[in-house]
């Protein structure tokens, strides 16, 4: 994967879960020239590839470091928002879970994306051992649960069954719901991120060029087609061509900021930056959706042991259909008490962190008129849709109901967080508005369909040659973790551009094309 000066058929923008899925796809036909570009390093430091390590990647040189505005019905309070700058992206930051989406989260999402093409996208893309028919064995992306599992994180799934909750073998069976064991992304006890899944296999392939520490600046757009790059590369510019198409797999911070630096996107928005407008989208930065999330933590009076390989390796999905709740939750037992910086930490203890995977309320993303080329403002809007925040507070007693359950007593958890005190709704929604926080799952800011940034190819409204393939396309935040929807967005984003750029060529799975 050496560098050379040519004509790439595919230029793609980030090397993260879904642009790293797009190059090992694309490039196993070795008459496709891509180039990959990432702004961040190609390191492979033990701070990411331990999994046990992983909470150190936030805030790290790793980290974009980005957070929210001031959140209006979250306390006023700004929420981080971690995001990978590596070669790997966020894959390479965060906590390993590999959740396939639910049916009906892609749906509605048209043609090329119906329920059985995205599970058949699924099973080409992973490898995991055992499963039904629906699950795969030989694709790239090894999951499987924790090697050896906490005796903690056991004793949450006896409790959940004790408490109601069905025991589920396969979190990831179709229509999945109760208690089991999370999919990880842990292979040989080291974190299988999508540096390590997509491209390391592929170090000879000599039609992939990966390129890192590079930043792309703005996207050049002449008549109706993007024609060249600007990038930075430290402190030196640079400007490449396209000769081909051009795929932003930046991710739902990223790609939508860049193609707003670019001139393209609400054109009112783009004028109070600075920026003269290209293509008025509106579409653009629009619909940001996330999964906000609460902890609820405990001390331990019975020593806990230290993570083998993560720090939640089991947990609990309820549809929303399915409890008091209405909306669908996740909960993610970790052996570890979860405390706020400054609190005193806790050595041996617990945390419930409770996550709304079916939120309702809908942001947006602009750029900072006082400084377009600096951080984004990203605004999610938590709690705007008030159902969110009922639901995720009927979710607290929930879990308190799990943790009374004869299989956690043994180890004697008191709770530290939000506190025995608080138990009537209106406080738990006072504590959920000051401690809740960001899963990082945001999506949707490219959406896909009408009144959105994208067709059900990707591609860019306005731009021939433009697609993004992220989590920003996705049109409805999934229902679990989206890490394995993103590479499965990248991986059909590969079929779609094979069948246009090798139109004689029979896909490995089916795909509809239409002329741009």
């Amino acid at each position: 994967m050496t560098d050379r000066a040519m004509a790439y058929d595919v230029v793609v923008v980030g090397a993260g879960a879904a642009g790293c899925a797009l190059a090992h796809k694309l490039t196993e036909d070795p008459s496709i020239e891509v180039l990959l570009i990432e702004a961040g390093p190609a390191d492979r430091p033990d701070v990411v590839t331990v999994p046990a390590r992983w909470p150190e990647t936030i805030g790290s040189t790793y980290d974009y470091g980005y957070g929210t505005v001031p959140q209006s019905r979250a306390a006023g309070r700004t929420l981080g928002v971690p995001r990978g700058r590596i070669v790997g992206g966020s894959t390479s930051v965060n906590a390993m879970i590999f959740s396939r989406p639910w049916a009906e989260d892609h749906r509605t999402w048209g043609r090329n994306w119906t329920p059985d093409e995205v599970t058949a996208a699924l099973r080409d893309l992973e490898s995991h051992p055992g499963g039904d028919g629906s699950r795969g064995h030989d694709g790239p992306v090894y999951n499987a649960t924790a090697a050896s599992r906490n005796e903690l994180c056991e004793a949450f799934v006896a409790a959940s069954g004790e408490a109601g909750y069905a025991r589920v073998e396969d979190l990831n069976a179709p229509g999945a719901q109760g208690a089991g064991w999370f999919d990880l992304t842990i292979r040989d006890g080291r974190r299988a991120d999508a540096a390590e899944t997509f491209l390391r296999p592929l170090r000879d392939r000599a039609n992939l060029t990966v390129r890192s520490d590079t930043t792309v600046a703005r996207i050049v757009v002449e008549g109706g087609r993007a024609t060249a790059l600007e990038l930075r590369a430290g402190e030196a510019g640079e400007v490449v061509a396209i000769s081909g198409e051009l795929v932003l797999s930046a991710g739902a911070i990223d790609s939508p900021a860049l193609l707003l630096r670019s001139g393209i996107g609400p054109r009112e928005e783009l004028l109070a930056a600075g920026i003269t407008p290209v293509l008025d989208l509106p579409g653009v930065g629009r619909n940001l959706q996330d999964h906000p999330s609460f902890p609820v933590v405990w001390s331990s009076r019975r020593p806990v042991a230290g993570p083998a390989n993560q720090f939640a390796e089991s947990g609990l999905y309820l549809r929303g259909d399915r409890w008091a709740g209405g909306r669908t939750i996740s909960v993610a037992f970790h052996h570890l008490a979860l405390t706020p910086p400054g609190a005193p930490v806790v050595t041996h203890g617990a945390t419930a962190l409770i996550g709304l995977y079916e939120p309702r309320s809908r942001g947006r993303l602009t750029l900072d008129p006082a400084d377009p080329w600096g951080p984004p403002l990203i605004d999610p809007r938590y709690f705007d849709d008030e159902g969110d925040l009922a639901a995720l507070a009927a979710a607290v007693p929930l879990v308190r109901e799990i943790a009374a359950q004869p299989a956690l007593a043994g180890f004697g958890l008191v709770e530290l967080g939000p506190g025995e005190a608080v138990r009537e709704p209106a406080t738990i929604e006072a504590a959920i508005r000051t401690g809740s926080l960001s899963y990082a799952h945001h999506c949707g800011t490219c959406a896909m369909g009408p009144g959105g940034v994208v067709d059900q190819e990707l591609r860019v409204t306005g731009v021939a040659n433009l697609r993004v393939a992220d989590a920003s396309v996705m049109p409805r935040i999934p229902q679990v973790a989206p890490s394995a929807t993103i590479q499965m967005v990248g991986w059909r984003a590969a079929e779609l551009l094979r069948a246009t750029l090798r139109p004689t060529a029979r896909p490995s799975l089916p795909v509809t094309t239409t002329s741009s």
